[in-house]
């Protein structure tokens, strides 16, 4: 046996690994420890029998000798590397990585996901609350303007949460939820309507219900006397709906949604 200790032979001190198959041009024996650590036999040991000493970022491991001189990593070979394998990437002392990540700064009671961050994904928006600023925009009485984010619609929407976890709606639109504070859920087949038609207004007051197709007909500027006319050809069933939009110059999808609005009338003065 040439390696009794199974000692590297370079002085390194670390342990080698045991031969899994004879290989006598090497001096391998299947079974026994191997003379050197791999790589360890081209170099030489420039550091001795000295400790080796601990790793640069905190973590109170011993480093290793180097096996090959570069530059890039800045080590030399024989002498001990600054960093055990996949440490020199770590920014903060040993005692920062493994304390509790930081709760998130929103007030959810849940750690963030980074060190570095203050708040969870999507939690931003629960940081302040935002309100609205009162501006006069020429409707009878001045508008509560939402502050808070703008969809791409025009809409004011804000993240709901509920008991420090967020609502699985997520995001939901502003005015809908003031409507539902004074005055209650809001039917099914209804929606809420800005007389101001100030889209992102959260007055209350100027808040009123309407059917979706109602609704619809107030954002296309149909006037009621040719929305009666509509109503009357898809009562009347003589047209299909692609002909009825023609005819009024509409969209299909207005005359579809119109319709769906009227099957549903029908089916609740039938319940």
């Amino acid at each position: 046996m040439t390696n009794p200790d199974g000692l590297c032979l370079c002085g390194c001190g670390q342990k080698t690994n045991i031969a899994n198959r004879t290989r006598k041009t090497h001096g391998h024996i299947k079974g026994q420890s191997l003379d050197y650590v791999h790589g360890h036999k081209k170099g030489t040991n420039k550091w001795g029998d000295r400790p080796l000493p601990l790793c640069g970022c905190g973590c109170g491991n011993q480093v290793v000798l180097a096996t090959t001189s570069s530059k890039k990593r800045k080590s030399v070979a024989g002498m001990p590397n600054k960093f055990i394998h996949g440490h020199s990437s770590f920014r903060t002392t040993f005692e920062e990585r493994n304390a509790p990540l930081p709760l998130c700064a929103c007030g959810c009671g849940k750690r963030v996901a980074l060190r570095k961050s203050k708040v969870l994904r999507g939690h931003h928006m629960k940081l302040v609350f935002p309100g609205t600023k009162t501006d006069d925009r020429g409707f009878g009485t001045p508008c509560e303007i939402w502050q808070g984010h703008i969809d791409t619609l025009g809409y004011g929407r804000y993240e709901a949460w509920d008991g420090g976890k967020r609502s699985p709606t997520g995001t939901v639109l502003r005015h809908r939820q003031v409507w539902i504070s004074a005055n209650g859920e809001i039917p099914e087949g209804m929606d809420v309507h800005h007389q101001c038609e100030q889209r992102d207004c959260c007055n209350v007051a100027h808040l009123e219900l309407k059917s979706k197709a109602e609704h619809l007909r107030s954002h296309r500027g149909i006037s009621p006397e040719k929305y009666a006319e509509i109503i009357a050809a898809l009562r009347t069933a003589q047209e299909s709906q692609a002909g009825i939009a023609r005819r009024f110059g509409v969209s299909k999808v207005f005359i579809w949604k119109l319709k769906k609005d009227l099957s549903a009338a029908v089916e609740r003065r039938h319940e």
